[in-house]
């Protein structure tokens, strides 16, 4: 799906109360079976208004999928379980973002949430949408994941 050529990815999401934002990698790949689906993802936009969820502090780049049969984080812990209810994901040391987590607007720790940027500090952040999109460098439209 990503092998072909050079792919953009972007991530818009949306809060319970409304707000939206969005961010940018111009560096986007998913490997194949035998690398456990890597991840490589880089050159964060610095227009995104949403913050970079993916690579700043806990950087998913480079990781394999984790499910809850394969746990391939850094912790001892499994991320998969603990964080997001049994969904898979790119987890290092767990992850800033949990898109495949249980939808609600409880802010539990095990629910689609992902760290929000304000002007001064990140936030968790409840959300209600999320959308994974992706495109090759050379076009301008996205394709949802």
């Amino acid at each position: 799906m990503t092998a072909a050529e050079p792919m953009v990815l972007r991530l818009e999401v949306k809060a319970f109360d409304g707000a939206s934002r969005w961010a940018e990698w111009g560096t986007f790949s998913v490997a194949d079976s035998e690398t456990q689906y890597k991840l490589t993802v880089g050159d964060y936009s610095a227009n995104s208004t949403l913050g970079d969820p993916l690579t700043f502090s806990r950087n998913i780049s480079g990781m394999a999928f984790s499910t809850l049969d394969r746990d391939n984080d850094k912790l001892s812990l499994d991320c998969v379980e603990y964080y997001s209810s049994g969904g898979g994901w790119w987890y290092a040391s767990c992850s800033d973002i949990k898109p495949t987590a249980p939808l609600t607007s409880s802010g539990r720790l095990n629910t689609l949430m992902t760290m929000w940027w304000t002007t001064s500090y990140p936030q968790w952040t409840s959300l209600k949408e999320v959308k994974f999109m992706f495109r090759p460098k050379e076009r301008s439209e996205f394709c949802m994941l």
